[in-house]
């Protein structure tokens, strides 16, 4: 991973996986959650993210030299 924020609402980790192109969501808590992470983005080669208080996270994307925004529930 090269980056990692909280998503406070959710109460997860949200960790940029760049050597997989993949953002992944991971429940801070395993014992009351399911063990396993899931995708939320494939394909993108993030370096850094980070979360805005509405809920909107924001990735870093070397190969395009830009900033993406994803919206909760859309892009």
């Amino acid at each position: 991973p090269t980056d990692v924020t909280v998503d406070g609402e959710t109460d997860t980790l949200l960790v940029c996986d760049r050597s997989n192109a993949r953002v992944m969501r991971w429940p801070r808590r395993p014992a009351s959650s399911p063990s396993q992470g899931e995708i939320v983005l494939n394909n993108i080669r993030c370096y850094g993210l980070t979360m805005d208080g509405q809920g909107a996270l924001y990735l870093s994307d070397p190969a395009t030299y830009e900033v993406r925004r994803y919206d909760k529930g859309g892009d």
